[in-house]
């Protein structure tokens, strides 16, 4: 019996042992992951030989573009054009930071800035409108070691509070699993500016309205959604959904 129960005893030490070094040797190869990926600054300034829209829509274009150079994005304004109209546009020798410039151009209600770690998509008119939620000022926002989803809806919890109405989105919402989580504390931040900090700090996300700009004063608990980068064509058919074409 005492023969049996050590060899038991050993094979568990060896398990936990087998466990213990693999998530070492993942931790060991994500840190390495992270030294070897370029800054968001240089990222964005990486020169690109050749650059063809290929008669993708500007959303699709710059959901590619920012999945190919690892660009955390902030879209604050869609609308029916940017999901369906194609573009015709090539460049050679331009950063991505000017293809993103050259991009936004095409339709001249959008405008581009690069903020600290992500990419802005914005609408001036929409950012001036005080009945657009997205510009709700939030006094206080704090949330620690919530994956992006958890926090999105924490978000919009908040921003709810602002306007003194009671919502439960964030109790239905589940963790991502895998996902880097993240800590965010902000005062006196408005709506799309602690969403602009949620995507940068994750690094691997980006968040993009899911109606109609009419829509953005009216709550919606699919206002926005979170999304991982590298998920254009699930971006995309939301989107699609959200702005279907013109019949």
């Amino acid at each position: 019996m005492r023969r049996k129960f050590r060899r038991k005893i050993g094979r568990l030490i060896l398990v936990v042992a087998c466990l213990s070094d693999s998530t070492v040797l993942l931790n060991a190869n994500q840190e390495v992951a992270e030294r070897k990926r370029p800054s968001f600054e240089r990222r964005v300034e990486s020169r690109v030989a050749q650059f063809d829209a290929k008669g993708r829509p500007l959303i699709r274009a710059i959901l590619d573009l920012a999945n190919e150079y690892e660009l955390p994005l902030g879209i604050e304004y869609i609308d029916r054009e940017a999901v369906w109209q194609p573009l015709n546009l090539k460049l050679s020798n331009k950063s991505v930071c000017e293809i993103l410039e050259a991009l936004v151009a095409q339709l001249p209600q959008y405008k581009m800035r690069v903020s600290a770690g992500a990419v802005e998509i914005y609408s001036p008119k929409a950012r001036a409108d005080a009945s657009n939620l997205l510009n709700t000022v939030v006094e206080n926002f704090a949330v620690t070691d919530k994956s992006p989803r958890m926090a999105s809806a924490a978000i919009y919890a908040a921003m709810m509070s602002e306007h003194h109405e009671m919502c439960c989105l964030a109790g239905s919402v589940l963790e991502s699993v895998g996902e880097p989580k993240t800590t965010i504390n902000l005062k006196n931040r408005k709506v799309y500016e602690i969403l602009d900090a949620l995507v940068a700090q994750n690094g691997e996300s980006l968040w993009v309205p899911l109606v109609p700009p009419q829509r953005l004063s009216a709550p919606d608990p699919k206002l926005w959604e979170v999304y991982q980068l590298g998920w254009q064509d699930l971006v995309m058919s939301d989107l699609k959904r959200a702005f279907p074409p013109e019949r």
